[in-house]
């Protein structure tokens, strides 16, 4: 019985406290050359009750520093045949619940990136077939006058 996990990356752009768009990216930390997938996405053929650890990159491409929120999402194909991702906390597919973020919020300065690990942990039940879920980094919160 396999698994195939593909945990595709959002990120929403959100407003620096009134100082303008912040720019900031996430993908994967290191990718496999022999699948130009990897490049973009999280790839992983896995077995039922099996943990793999990866790690993404978190860029912030601004001259602000910028406060960024993580979590995974679950995720449906929409009706263009890409990904459509549920808001955080909303249940589609329950596997967001298989990914554990090393951090829920990450301070980055002007330019500056890091390697956020996490694991995927695949629960003994778990169906056969190709399960879609996201790792989403957004704008945290801020106290914007509007």
């Amino acid at each position: 019985m396999g698994i195939a996990l593909a945990l595709a990356l959002l990120g929403w752009p959100g407003i620096v406290q009134g100082q303008g768009h912040m720019a900031f990216g996430i993908g994967p930390a290191k990718a496999d050359p022999d699948n130009p997938e990897t490049f973009a996405y999280f790839v992983h053929a896995l077995s039922p009750g099996s943990t793999v650890a990866d790690e993404a990159r978190v860029q912030n491409g601004s001259d602000v520093p910028i406060v960024l929120k993580m979590y995974a999402a679950d995720a449906q194909t929409s009706i263009g045949g890409g990904p459509g991702f549920a808001h955080e906390g909303q249940e589609l597919n329950g596997g967001r619940h298989w990914i554990s973020l090393s951090v829920a919020e990450i301070s980055l300065g002007p330019g500056e990136e890091r390697i956020v690990p996490f694991t995927i942990d695949v629960p003994p039940d778990a169906s056969p077939g190709e399960h879609t879920t996201g790792l989403v980094v957004e704008g945290a919160p801020s106290e914007e006058i509007p």
